[in-house]
């Protein structure tokens, strides 16, 4: 199995200087977490925080096709940023009628950057590069309500 020949390509650049995959190897880089809190009011209510972040940065050649003509040669480069809050009140769940109410809230950025490179130069004689940013911001709000109307139900 052929396993790669990643070559100077002095013609694409990342962050001004010409891409070289023996001097850019593979650098990813994942960071995230999140909490959960718990509070417990009165009456037998809980309100409920949850928050997450997650950070991702890719760096990554991938020679696709196991063989060593520059075909299905690709290099990724994103940048990827993501967090979400969500509050939520519940009732206490021990009696025949329980509830609950909240709202989520997450915001999402995609960037590839430098453009996502595909190499066909060999059999095709051109190049595929995909430039794009993305953002995402979402609002939602849920309820849910349950009745024990009867114990054989």
């Amino acid at each position: 199995i052929y396993a790669g020949d990643y070559t100077a390509r002095n013609d694409i650049t990342y962050n001004g200087q010409p891409l070289n995959f023996d001097e850019w190897p593979l650098d990813n880089r994942n960071i995230g977490g999140g909490i959960n809190l718990n509070y417990t009011l009165a009456n037998g209510l809980t309100l409920t925080s949850i928050t997450s972040y997650e950070s991702y940065d890719r760096f990554q050649p991938k020679e696709s096709d196991a063989q060593p003509l520059l075909f299905l040669d690709l290099y990724f480069a994103s940048k990827i940023r993501a967090y979400a809050q969500e509050f939520r009140l519940a009732s206490d769940a021990e009696g025949d009628f329980s509830w609950i109410v909240g709202a989520h809230y997450t915001s999402e950025s995609i960037d590839e950057d430098p453009p996502r490179v595909l190499f066909v130069d060999n059999f095709l004689v051109n190049r595929a590069q995909v430039i794009y940013k993305q953002d995402l911001n979402q609002v939602a709000g849920f309820a849910h309500a349950d009745w024990k109307f009867a114990e054989d139900w």
